[in-house]
């Protein structure tokens, strides 16, 4: 049966429904300003999965980081406090840039990674970060029209829109002055570990050829392209994501 707990402050959700599954397990890393659910939990159906809230949203405590790497160190902690040895990351957006960093600075810890619609290098158009200031509620709309495909279901969209207003506005700021600093496209070819990295053609908050960078500087890793996706394709196309993550894990830890 799932669990559903929190550990020093950090609430997860965790599933391990097989009995007999011989690859690590999956931790979801959600984006800026998100949430677990904003990861297809399907996987949990024929995957041993974890997913979390960050520092400061949805149902975890404290009020978000401002480093990408201290985000890094509270998944080091919650594999710790589950007394897991290494386990295959995914990371959507500034999950991705977690996922990364772990990859890269806690090596040891990452059997895998699986980067969504993310980038080594993360800037943010400085309008944002102002806006979240001075008009908060207008910025998180604008944000919901970027982050999604024009195909994609109004209630999708309301539910995203939802779960923004309710995270703090310092999270949010933040995440993205977090995203804004992070960059780490020089240190791309020590990532040895197997990677997948999937990517949305329409992405109008992470350009196609982010992903293709990633591809280019990491040794082996595998690209797919989902078309008439945009930035929020985890939950757009989730049945799609499912089938690539899944038989790219088998290929690799079967």
């Amino acid at each position: 049966m799932p669990t559903i707990e929190t550990v020093r402050g950090t609430f997860y959700y965790k599933d391990y429904r097989q009995d007999e599954i011989t690859h690590p397990p999956l931790m979801l890393i959600h984006g800026a300003g998100g949430v677990y659910l904003d990861l297809p939990i399907e996987l949990r159906k024929t995957m041993q999965t974890i997913a979390l809230d960050l520092h400061g949203h949805g149902r975890s405590s404290g009020s978000g980081r401002r480093r990408i790497r201290d985000y890094a160190e509270d998944i080091v902690a919650l594999l710790d406090a589950l007394n897991i040895e290494k386990a295959i990351i995914a990371g959507h957006s500034m999950g991705g840039a977690i996922a990364q960093t772990l990859a890269l600075d806690f090596a040891d810890r990452v059997a895998g990674l699986i980067l969504l619609g993310t980038g080594a290098h993360l800037p943010v158009n400085q309008m944002i970060i102002d806006g979240l200031e001075s008009n908060f509620e207008k910025t998180c709309q604008n944000l919901i029209k970027w982050q999604w495909h024009k195909s994609a279901l109004e209630q999708y969209r309301q539910r995203g829109l939802e779960r923004l207003l309710q995270t703090p506005i310092n999270t949010i700021r933040n995440d993205f002055l977090a995203c804004n600093e992070f960059d780490i496209r020089e240190r791309l070819a020590e990532i040895t570990v197997p990677t997948l990295i999937i990517a949305a053609a329409e992405d109008k908050m992470l350009a196609q050829s982010q992903s293709e960078f990633l591809a280019e500087k990491i040794s082996g890793a595998k690209l797919a392209i989902l078309e008439n996706a945009g930035h929020m394709f985890p939950l757009e196309q989730a049945n799609q994501v499912v089938d690539i993550v899944q038989q790219w894990v088998t290929e690799k830890f079967q």
